[in-house]
């Protein structure tokens, strides 16, 4: 039997890896990703392919790898979050502190969610802590919204 040889150069651009998988991305641009997501989405790619090619796709800036396990289609600028994902067992916890830089509009509503866990913090002119522990995998989504100082 024939080995079978997957040359992308004769596939029609829009069902490529790159293009379905880049199309994904942008679907939800700021919704985080796991590779285990989207090769169980697509189902046709092994888990290592997409690691890999997630990977240097972020390294060339095409993408942005956010934390451990975690890509996204934009830029992301929570440096004091850290994102951790244990590869064992797929569990992810969102920890550190945020501050809203710009109290005289008021104060911030971040919401964190992982899989079916949500949790909400109102960010105000101090550093508030956030740590979700760790919590079962799932989709990640990170969100913010101005709301007003009273809150605080």
């Amino acid at each position: 039997m024939p080995m079978v040889f997957r040359d992308g150069r004769h596939t029609v651009p829009a069902q490529r890896r790159r293009h379905r998988i880049l199309a994904l991305l942008q679907d939800d641009p700021t919704r985080l990703w796991r590779p285990a997501e989207i090769a169980a989405h697509f189902g046709d790619v092994t888990l290592h392919a997409v690691y890999r090619q997630l990977s240097r796709w972020a390294d060339s800036g095409l993408i942005h790898k956010i934390g451990p396990c975690l890509y996204a289609a934009t830029t992301w600028t929570s440096t004091a979050l850290q994102l951790r994902c244990t590869w064992d067992d797929g569990r992810i916890r969102v920890f550190g502190t945020m501050r809203d830089t710009t109290p005289s509009d008021g104060a911030t509503l971040f919401s964190v969610r992982i899989g079916l866990y949500s949790r909400q913090w109102v960010v105000c002119a101090s550093d508030t802590p956030i740590d979700t522990d760790y919590q079962n995998g799932g989709p990640v989504g990170l969100m913010s919204w101005a709301v007003s100082a009273d809150r605080c």
